[in-house]
C-alpha cells in the first residue's frame, strides 16, 4: 500500500462505508415495499455511445438481483422501443413469414 495522506484515506473509507450502507438501504427499501413496483428500462442499445454500451447489462443484472430478493414486490423489464412489432397468429399463421425473416436477419447480423 502506498503512503496516502490521512485525508485521502479517510475519504476512501468514507466512500466504502457509504457504498456499503447504500446497499443496506436498498435491502431495507425492498423490505418496506407494500405495493408492487415495476421498473421498465427503455433502451435502444444500438444507439448508445460507446462508453455506455455496457450500462443496460449492468442495470439488468442489478435489477434482476433486487427482483429476486423482493419476494415478488419488485419487477423489472427491459424494453427496446425501436424493436419491431409483429402480429402473429398461431391459428392462421399470419405474420409468421415476417417474423421469421426478421429473426433470420438478426441471426445473420450476429445479434
Amino acid at each position: 500500500m502506498t503512503n496516502q495522506h490521512p485525508a485521502n484515506v479517510a475519504d476512501s473509507l468514507y466512500a466504502v462505508k457509504k457504498a456499503v450502507y447504500g446497499f443496506q438501504s436498498v435491502d431495507q427499501l425492498l423490505a418496506s415495499i407494500t405495493d408492487p413496483v415495476k421498473l421498465t428500462l427503455l433502451v435502444t442499445a444500438d444507439t448508445l455511445p460507446q462508453a455506455l454500451q455496457g450500462a443496460p447489462a449492468v442495470v439488468k443484472k442489478v435489477a434482476e438481483e433486487y427482483q429476486a430478493k423482493s419476494g415478488g414486490k419488485f419487477t423489472f423489464e427491459m424494453v427496446n422501443p425501436d424493436a419491431p412489432l409483429f402480429v402473429v397468429s398461431c391459428r392462421t399463421g399470419e405474420g409468421m413469414r415476417d417474423w421469421v425473416a426478421w429473426l433470420t436477419g438478426q441471426a445473420s447480423n450476429g445479434r
